[in-house]
């Protein structure tokens, strides 16, 4: 059995999240990096350290829940498939760009310094200005 710390797990699946979007895989993309995003944001709560969804809320002057339904609405309806179990979910195409780019913007906000991370970050910037 192998053992990762959360940091490890949350990189590993923004790159494999990028790599399912890459394929076209929104949908599984989309999971994959909202739960790596949220892995990432629960570290930095630990850490006492603000998640880039909290200051991009201050920034707009909206509520935390606000700005995340804009963000990441898909992902929310996504895991939360309890309460309307029929319900189709519309998945956007560049939901998990961003959800990525969160992820990787509070990795760095954690003094994060891997590769990887500054790669993704790198990905995601090209493929927003496509």
């Amino acid at each position: 059995m192998a053992t990762y710390s959360r940091t490890e797990i949350a990189i590993r699946s923004i790159v494999a999240a990028k790599n399912l979007y890459e394929q076209g895989l929104f949908t599984e993309a989309t999971v994959l990096a909202g739960s790596a995003r949220q892995i990432v944001s629960d570290i930095c709560d630990h850490q006492s350290i603000e998640p880039a969804i909290e200051t991009i809320s201050i920034l707009r002057g909206t509520s935390i829940r606000e700005t995340a339904n804009i963000v990441h609405g898909a992902y929310n309806n996504l895991k939360h498939a309890n309460k309307k179990t029929e319900e189709s979910v519309e998945v956007p195409d560049d939901e998990a760009l961003f959800l990525i780019k969160l992820a990787c913007i509070d990795l760095m906000r954690l003094k994060i310094t891997d590769l990887r991370v500054q790669l993704l970050i790198d990905y995601v910037e090209e493929k927003i200005r496509d």
